[in-house]
This record gives C-alpha cells, structure tokens and sequence, in this order.
C-alpha cells in the first residue's frame, strides 16, 4: 500500500508563547514586564515543522480552537509544507498554549492550557494508516481526557500496520506510559525522564533497556546522547554552542532531527550525530525557520566531521 505521508504527527500541537524576563522565580503579587516576546508553533509542532524541513512528507492530526492561535499555528506549518488537513477545529474550545518564561541565565518554567488538543478522539486518529511512522509526545496522556485513548488507538493502529511508532514520554508519569512503550520502535529520554521512569541508576538504567527489542534515545544535552539498540549502545558528543538563551524546543529538534534521517535510510549513530548538531543549531535559532534544510545540515556536518 502506497502512504502519502513518511510521518504523522498526532496530538500536542501547541502554540508556544516566549517571555524573556531578567530573573525567575516570578512570585505572587510580582508584576514583571519581559523585554522580549514572540509566538512559535511548538509541542509536537516543531517535531513537524522540523522534520518537513528535513524532506519528510509530514502530516498533522490534533484538535485547535477557532481562534487567533489557531491561525498562527496553521499559517506556520503550512508555510514549512506540513499537511494541515487532518486539523479538526473545535468551536467550543480554544487552542492549546504553552507560555514558556526564560531569564538571562537560562533558567525556565512554563504554564499552559490544554484547550482543545485534550478533546482529540479516537475517531480523528484513524488516517494514522496513511503514514509510513508516527509520532506522539506523553503531554496529553491523562487518563481523564480523550486524547489519551486517541493516542493509545494511534499506537494501537500503526502497530497492527506495521507502521513505526516514534514516542517522547517526556516528563508524565502514568501507567500509560509503559503501554505505550510496548508498541513503540523507538523511544526518547532524557536522563532526568530516564532516571525517573527507571527509578534506578543510570548505568543500571542503561543495562536495564540493553536487551530489549526497540530502540532507546537518551538526550544528554551538553553530554551529548547515548543509542541503545539490539544489544549496543552508541554514545555520540554534543556540538559545543557559546550564547545561547535558552534550551526550550532543542529536545524536540533533536527528536525530529533523529526521525527524518532514520526514514531517509540511516544508521543510528549518524541519525544521533545529526540530531546532536540540529539541537545546537536550535540553540542559536530565535525561529523554527532558521533552522537549515537537509543539504544544508549535511554540509554543516561534514564541516564538523560527521561522516
């Protein structure tokens, strides 16, 4: 069967709203006025946005509200070739909002709204087989709202389709997570997500996950990342990046990055390499769209070595 999309992104579209502020925490009664604010499509957004920019046919299943939010986000992946069909817009609801504050030293919290993403149903994931792999993040996997069975259906589905499963539990803690994971190909951790899953050290974390069928992406930041896949394991340096505000978003960039060059035929170790380098780049980007195209990304990394 021919499928019109090499991936699918399903649940978690968010807009993202930046606040830079001088210093965190913000306490009660503090009014704080940020010297810099700008608006990016981000959660599972910038997964899509960042992997068609990479060459991947790339498609979108979520619920937005019928608002101003929605506009910006459908604008923006529409603008980086994301297919924006499967968007359902829900007239009762606002679109989901992530309000990211960052201060000069990095630092970060965030606040936000689930808004319509929550009300996603197991009916609008069934297109999912029209995908060669999908992706999903834990954000909405709270056993109160339809999202979370949506999700669990997608997985559900691509498994009986022998479509692959790419998932980010990120930092939900539910029993839906261990679920989940049994239907996926590929999960991403980061150490603090893996330590917490695990509830172990981290070299028992590692010889924990070792043997086990599918594939596991532990970010590291300035660590870099560790690979663990049938029986090996591939630890791959970060790119060194001097100035940056903020790491918000690199995680994601990364996950896209490994995705897209993994569907396009790749080994491990350079699908890590590769996103290792995209998250640097991220780093230094204000916007998804200054973040480079394949071609541009390989000339990058043969400038830094990557074979």
């Amino acid at each position: 069967m021919r499928r019109q999309f090499d991936l699918i992104v399903v649940s978690d579209c968010v807009l993202d709203v930046y606040y830079r502020v001088n210093s965190l925490p913000i306490r009660k009664e503090d009014a704080i006025a940020a010297d810099k604010m700008w608006f990016s499509p981000g959660g599972a957004c910038t997964i899509a946005i960042v992997a068609g920019r990479l060459g991947l046919r790339v498609g979108v299943i979520d619920r937005l509200g019928r608002d101003c939010f929605s506009s910006i986000l459908i604008r923006e992946l529409d603008a980086n070739g994301v297919d924006t069909k499967m968007i359902k817009i829900d007239e009762h609801e606002n679109t989901s909002i992530s309000n990211n504050i960052f201060d000069k030293n990095g630092g970060h919290a965030f606040f936000g709204y689930a808004g319509a993403g929550a009300m996603l149903s197991i009916k609008d994931v069934a297109s999912v087989t029209s995908a060669k792999a999908i992706f999903f993040d834990g954000y909405n996997l709270k056993e109160t709202i339809s999202a979370s069975q949506a999700i669990m259906s997608a997985a559900t589905i691509a498994s009986q389709n022998s479509i692959r499963v790419f998932f980010d539990p990120g930092p939900r803690k539910t029993s839906m997570v261990d679920k989940l994971i049994t239907f996926s190909d590929t999960v991403f951790f980061n150490k603090r997500e893996l330590l917490s899953y695990t509830r172990k050290s981290y070299r028992n974390s590692i010889e924990e996950l070792i043997n086990q069928r599918r594939t596991y992406i532990i970010k590291e930041g300035k660590a870099g990342s560790t690979c663990i896949s049938k029986g090996s394991i591939y630890h791959t340096e970060a790119f060194r990046v001097n100035g940056y505000e903020h790491t918000i978003g690199a995680g994601d960039v990364f996950d896209a990055t490994y995705i897209a060059l993994i569907m396009k035929g790749n080994d491990i170790r350079k699908a890590c390499e590769y996103a290792n380098l995209m998250a640097s780049i991220k780093l230094k980007s204000s916007t998804l769209s200054d973040l480079p195209s394949l071609d541009l990304l390989i000339k990058i990394g043969k400038e830094h070595g990557i074979l």
